[in-house]
């Protein structure tokens, strides 16, 4: 198996069985995309996590080109179907828990909660201040605009599981207690971690409890100008090896592959 962080919250992964995932596809317009959406081929399945226009720009012009299976909760299923004008034949709206097994992949999803960057406090105001400083912030065709809400109040994780019995376990929002629980002991090779947002303290104990091997960061690319985005990385590696030794965690470069067969290395 083989895969590649590309920006945002978006990977490319490619099974020993030749099946493709993509994840939350947010390429050409992100400012950060190292390659562009021509350069990712024919997929079989689209995971979103929720329906920011950061996570879903690409869908629709991946829908048009290759059809795949797309997997999202219920709620952004349907607003997908209306909003994006998709094929109901095409989606798949799971329930908390739910599993598909497609005989050469299998897929649980986990109910997450979106993490806010910025105040403390502002999952306490109403929406319509939040979706208003998004307006402000970024210009938005009305279609993604209309998807803001829901992409706050519905989110999934993902657990994929190939027909070789490698699990990567698919990790956006926040990693408080009760998100933790959820996690608690799935044991993946590989968790595809979002890092803003939360403490690096509490990173580690989620990773601890969820018995990972390898974690890749993503969704960091937020930070770029901002942070020095490796020395963070760095502290919660070192977090991480407090109370995890075992665990590796990856500086991913985005657009390069890395290849894994129970190790993980870059491809050469």
């Amino acid at each position: 198996m083989r895969i590649r962080w590309i920006d945002t919250s978006c990977f490319e992964i490619e099974t020993d069985q030749g099946k493709r995932i993509v994840t939350d596809p947010y390429i050409d317009e992100c400012p950060n995309h190292p390659v562009s959406s021509d350069e990712i081929g024919a997929m079989d399945y689209i995971l979103i996590s929720h329906t920011h226009f950061d996570h879903i720009s690409q869908l629709d012009r991946f829908f048009d080109l290759y059809r795949p299976k797309i997997l999202t909760g219920p709620m952004n299923g349907f607003s997908l179907l209306k909003g994006l004008d998709l094929s109901g034949q095409c989606l798949y709206g799971m329930e908390d828990r739910e599993v598909l097994d497609f005989g050469d992949t299998r897929f649980l999803r986990l109910s997450g909660k979106h993490s806010i960057p910025g105040r403390k406090s502002r999952h306490l105001v109403r929406e319509s201040e939040v979706i208003g400083e998004f307006k402000e912030a970024f210009s938005l065709p009305k279609e993604y605009l209309s998807l803001m809400s829901e992409g706050f109040y519905e989110f999934s994780n993902y657990m994929i599981e190939t027909a070789d019995n490698t699990r990567i376990l698919l990790w956006g929002g926040g990693v408080t207690h009760e998100q933790t629980e959820k996690a608690r002991g799935l044991h993946p090779d590989i968790i595809l971690m979002q890092i803003p947002s939360n403490p690096s303290a509490q990173i580690a104990e989620f990773v601890h409890l969820c018995g990972a091997s390898y974690v890749i960061p993503h969704h960091h690319d937020t930070y770029y100008g901002s942070r020095d985005v490796s020395a963070m990385i760095g502290e919660i590696a070192e977090e991480i090896r407090k109370i995890s030794p075992w665990v590796k965690t990856v500086d991913p470069v985005p657009g390069r592959w890395y290849v894994f067969s129970k190790e993980l290395h870059e491809e050469r």
